[in-house]
């Protein structure tokens, strides 16, 4: 769910006291070993950072396109005009740090190899990190 309804609920029975099964729950332990109590009235709410997503709003993957460009993929050579697939290719590579992505992230320009065509230099928005 988005979080931003609120589902509907089934009514219940507290009139019980005794512990279903013959124990009750003490504590909730949460990944990180902090101890909760159980009952606190409500779920705690995280935000979900996608691995693709988060690849392509945080790198270069985020701007589109201009005509002759294509993305690529340093590490596999892929080429495609998909933001999504290149992403997809880091993450399922076990790369999701956007840092480490966008310097594998090639930006091919057409118009900058084709000395025919009008541009001289690649847009500043689609150069790798450490040439900024």
């Amino acid at each position: 769910m988005a979080g931003d309804t609120e589902p509907g609920s089934d009514s219940f029975d507290r009139c019980s006291t005794e512990p279903a099964f013959g124990y009750e729950l003490k504590a909730i332990v949460d990944r990180d070993g902090n101890e909760h109590e159980p009952g606190g009235g409500g779920v705690d709410m995280v935000s979900l950072e996608l691995p693709i997503k988060n690849v392509i709003q945080n790198t270069r993957l985020r701007h589109d396109l201009a005509q002759g460009e294509i993305f690529r993929n340093r590490r596999t050579g892929v080429g495609t005009h998909s933001p999504e697939t290149v992403a997809r290719g880091f993450v399922n590579n076990g790369i999701t740090d956007p840092n480490v992505a966008d310097r594998l992230l090639i930006v091919d320009d057409y118009h900058v190899s084709n000395p025919e065509m009008d541009r001289d230099e690649p847009r500043p928005c689609m150069l790798p990190p450490d040439k900024r």
